[in-house]
């Protein structure tokens, strides 16, 4: 079997402390790391690079997928740190209502990766907080999904719980990591930040969910394995 070690975490653009986010995400030993809510140049980060500050720290090829531009400049999105190869990437702008129309927009990154030696499609994503349209982008990402190479490894802040993910990951065989709760990051009750994998004979565990220096949601870390 072939494995990696991955982790999902919302680091809310670093609050309470965005100097500390660098520090944070070493912290977390995986092979990849997907991050939602990330700043990059804007005023209410003092224009600082978040996510040049985790590839810092952390290490690997950095994949960013910008879900908008800030209006005094910056910009925000999810961002993919690889420990391993990058061989082709994408953005994909998920269904919703524009920002400035009551949602923000959403946008999910699909990457070819190869860690140790092996090839994984990794998609990362930050689902809306609106349930219908959160299961609405999910389709909309497993469609896109269709055509990368297995396995498939899903990541992100679904905002959306375990039973109202079941349904859409079982129809495209995808297993989940269920557990621990991920959020709110002091007292958890709630997984909404999950792990899934699709592919014949792969397997997800989840490993723990880690309370970090900054952000609002648990680092949830899971181990993933497929047939060499």
């Amino acid at each position: 079997m072939a494995g990696m070690r991955v982790a999902t975490w919302n680091c809310q653009h670093g609050r309470p402390e965005p100097p500390r986010i660098g520090e944070a995400a070493a912290a977390l030993d995986v092979d990849v790391l997907a991050m939602q809510e990330v700043d990059r140049g804007s005023r209410r980060v003092e224009q600082r690079d978040l996510a040049a500050m985790v590839q810092e720290a952390f290490g690997g090829h950095l994949t960013w997928a910008p879900a908008f531009t800030f209006s005094d400049g910056g910009e925000y999105g999810n961002a993919l740190l690889v420990r391993g190869e990058v061989r082709d990437e994408l953005v994909l702008p998920l269904p919703g209502r524009r920002r400035g129309k009551g949602s923000e927009p959403r946008v999910a990154s699909i990457t070819a990766v190869v860690v140790d030696g092996r090839h994984w499609t990794v998609a990362n994503t930050h689902l809306s907080t609106h349930r219908r349209m959160a299961a609405e982008q999910l389709v909309a990402l497993l469609d896109a999904l269709r055509s990368w190479p297995a396995p498939r490894v899903l990541l992100g802040d679904l905002n959306l719980e375990v039973p109202h993910l079941l349904p859409s990951l079982t129809a495209e065989s995808y297993r989940m990591a269920i557990g621990p709760a991920t959020h709110p990051a002091q007292r958890p009750r709630r997984q909404i930040d999950h792990v899934a994998v699709s592919g014949q004979g792969c397997s997800v565990v989840p490993w723990e969910a880690v309370q970090l220096a900054v952000g609002d949601h648990r680092a949830l870390i899971a181990d993933v394995s497929c047939p060499d």
